[in-house]
């Protein structure tokens, strides 16, 4: 979702549009996990560039598992934190795939997982996937990209 859709320019332009002055980036490699993240090439040299605000980070939608998810998350926030010691880290919680959109979905798996790592690494949750089930259970017809 933020690899494929370029989810960086879309943040800047509703910043901009609103009349808010930010410099958004993105160091992502899509259908990697927070594991691979925290040790690939483009994302350690753009956090080490430092000199953020806030740092978004997400773990993989699809083959989401809780272990790594934690794994994960500890490296990449210890990596934010020592380069960029002000940064406020937000964990955005995506929605499963289509497929697990469903009566018995993952949506309990994913919540509670990331509830657990943001109070253990204290970081800000960013529930968008609670909203997304929301709306997709109320019946709104949804456009997806698996």
């Amino acid at each position: 979702m933020t690899y494929y859709n370029n989810l960086a320019n879309v943040v800047s332009g509703l910043a901009n549009y609103y009349v808010h002055d930010i410099t958004c980036t993105a160091a992502t490699n899509g259908g990697k996990n927070l594991i691979f993240q925290s040790t690939a090439d483009n994302v350690v040299s753009a956090v080490k560039k430092g000199g953020y605000e806030i740092v978004v980070i997400q773990d993989i939608v699809g083959g989401f598992d809780a272990d790594k998810h934690m794994k994960g998350v500890k490296v990449i926030t210890e990596l934010i934190r020592q380069y960029n010691p002000d940064a406020r880290i937000i964990s955005y919680m995506p929605w499963p795939v289509k497929g697990s959109l469903i009566k018995n979905s993952l949506v309990p798996y994913f919540t509670y997982n990331y509830i657990k790592v943001a109070r253990t690494y204290d970081t800000v949750l960013a529930p968008a996937g609670e909203a997304f089930y929301e709306i997709y259970n109320a019946g709104y017809d949804l456009s997806f990209n698996d």
